[in-house]
């Protein structure tokens, strides 16, 4: 049956956590480009796995050459980039093995990518995971964090609307 109430509900996109762990917030994490919030607002996840997966449906913008960071953009337009770990750019790729291409689209909780935590655990200065919303591509909408805590990979974390 059709709902008018639903018809004119403001659409909003629900953010998947990228991998199982604990959700804390972007003020939180121990690196002050991500909790001043220099490239946008967001959430972050101390992960406690491996594998990591797209927060929503959409197409991957960039692989960072160090495969350590993925902006993916959802049809919507808005833009997200997940950095995995902090100071892991330092590792040249290292530990990091990319599920995805650049330019091909995928599905909400598809892996995008796998880390060897073992082989660069002492060489980062934390595991922390970033889930920044770049704030041109947000175009008003704000992000609302609904979970933290212990999460699994594909739980709703936050909503844009």
């Amino acid at each position: 049956m059709f709902s008018f109430g639903n018809f004119f509900k403001k659409k909003q996109i629900e953010i998947l956590s990228p991998v199982d762990g604990e959700v804390i917030n972007i003020t939180d994490v121990d690196d002050e480009v991500f909790n001043k919030k220099m490239l946008g607002d967001g959430v972050a996840v101390i992960p406690a796995a491996n594998e990591f997966y797209a927060p929503f449906a959409g197409t991957i913008t960039s692989i960072f050459p160090t495969n350590h960071a993925y902006g993916i953009q959802h049809r919507t337009k808005v833009e997200c980039l997940l950095h995995i770990g902090l100071d892991t750019v330092n590792l040249k790729g290292r530990g990091f093995e990319p599920k995805v291409k650049q330019g091909q689209k995928v599905k909400a909780n598809e892996l995008l990518a796998v880390v060897n935590w073992s082989e660069i655990a002492g060489e980062i200065k934390s595991n922390q995971s970033p889930l920044i919303f770049l704030p041109d591509s947000l175009k008003g909408k704000k992000i609302t964090n609904i979970k933290l805590g212990a999460v699994k990979a594909g739980e709703v974390i936050a909503i844009i609307q």
